[in-house]
């Protein structure tokens, strides 16, 4: 019975150990300081599970030797150590200054009680011929490892809003290690936490592994939502998000449509780089006055964009447009219009009367910059051509 229990041991920890290598190689999502953290944890494993073994093995001897001491002391050191590579591996490195000086004073503190055993009885001892003793400090390890796991799983709670399937995975973990832990200290057979300890690390890898995933998936519908040049959402989110604001009913939709001036102008006069300043401009004098806490802003083609504002007042929604055209005609950087509806599912009706609005604005804006006007430009270009006479705009 006992020497299947060990083989069970060997062959559960081993194969657990291997599975987390191989996937941790094959992973290109990991972060390369995760994937080190991974096969150090794998390689501290092995020590331990090394050690486990050879202390079995002179455990089996009729009289005591001092490997016996040597590779107990190291599988205790060892143990609390993995438990100090997950915490890194779950927070990313990213841990309170005094986090990480709290865990090497409890590594230090554990490895020098562990290794007291060649000097004094506080960890362990043993009894003629060859049995192993606790000391009164025996179970330190145990619960060193109890300490850093508690870490582990503060942090966890931190985002557990947000990551709710990734907690469950460190706290499925953490039940694993706690109950091979618990398994091994009352139980007469010695390694029950290092095949637990083992399947742990299997659901921290998963733990990983789904964060990835969703940190890959969160930059490629970036990719495909945002304009890389100004950083606000493009066209198609903005048809992705109206047809779901259009099944919403509990809110107000105030649309705020706009237009960059001399665009054009910028572009063949100066270049293209001074046309994307332009439009950077244009991007943050829109987000300084756009009203309201619920704001999106969309650029839906070259020069035209769109702010569409939830949850806001009739009022408080017109007084910004107000202050927003008065605070353009210092500068003329775009022409806008606004109009708000009590309900969402107007916000395509906001949206064409906020764009009637805006070509009024535009009105104003030639009037009183007529040299922007290129309607007016191709009116006179035509009639000089008319006349033989050479223009140039």
């Amino acid at each position: 019975m006992n020497q299947s229990y060990q083989i069970i041991v060997n062959f559960v920890a081993i194969a657990g150990m291997l599975l987390v290598l191989a996937a941790t190689l094959q992973n290109g999502l990991l972060p390369p300081n995760t994937r080190r953290r991974f096969m150090y944890l794998v390689l501290v494993e092995f020590v331990d599970l090394l050690c486990y073994n050879a202390e079995l093995y002179f455990s089996a001897l009729d009289h005591l030797t001092l490997w016996r001491v040597m590779f107990s002391a190291v599988g205790y050191s060892i143990r609390p150590l993995a438990v100090a590579q997950t915490m890194l591996i779950v927070t990313e490195g990213r841990m309170h200054k005094f986090a990480l000086i709290a865990t090497d004073i409890l590594l230090t503190v554990n490895v020098a009680v562990a290794f007291s055993a060649f000097f004094t009885d506080v960890a362990y001892y043993y009894v003629a011929p060859n049995t192993f003793c606790r000391g009164p400090l025996g179970l330190l390890p145990y619960g060193v490892a109890v300490i850093l796991i508690a870490m582990v799983f503060a942090h966890a709670l931190k985002d557990f809003r947000e990551e709710k399937e990734e907690i469950l995975m460190v706290l499925l973990a953490i039940l694993m290690s706690l109950g091979g832990m618990i398994i091994e200290s009352i139980s007469e057979y010695p390694g029950g936490s290092r095949p637990a300890f083992a399947l742990g690390f299997v659901f921290i890898y998963l733990h990983c592994q789904v964060k990835e995933e969703k940190k890959h998936l969160k930059k490629l519908n970036r990719k495909v939502r945002i304009d890389p040049l100004t950083g606000v959402l493009n066209r198609g989110a903005y048809m992705d998000d109206m047809e779901e604001l259009t099944k919403e009913k509990d809110s107000s939709i105030g649309v705020i449509y706009c237009d960059v001036n001399g665009l054009k102008t910028a572009n063949d006069t100066i270049g293209h780089a001074a046309g994307d300043l332009l439009l950077k401009k244009a991007v943050r004098v829109l987000n300084s006055h756009a009203p309201g806490d619920y704001v999106r802003i969309y650029r839906l083609g070259g020069d035209e964009f769109v702010a569409v504002c939830t949850h806001i007042g009739e009022n408080e929604f017109y007084v910004h447009i107000d202050q927003l055209k008065e605070e353009l005609k210092n500068d003329w950087v775009f022409c806008c219009g606004g109009a708000w509806f009590a309900s969402l599912e107007d916000v395509d009706k906001a949206t064409r009367i906020a764009e009637k609005s805006m070509y009024r604005n535009k009105a104003d804006y030639y009037r009183a910059h007529p040299e922007q006007d290129r309607r007016l430009q191709r009116q006179a270009k035509e009639a000089a051509e008319a006349e033989n006479i050479s223009f140039k705009d």
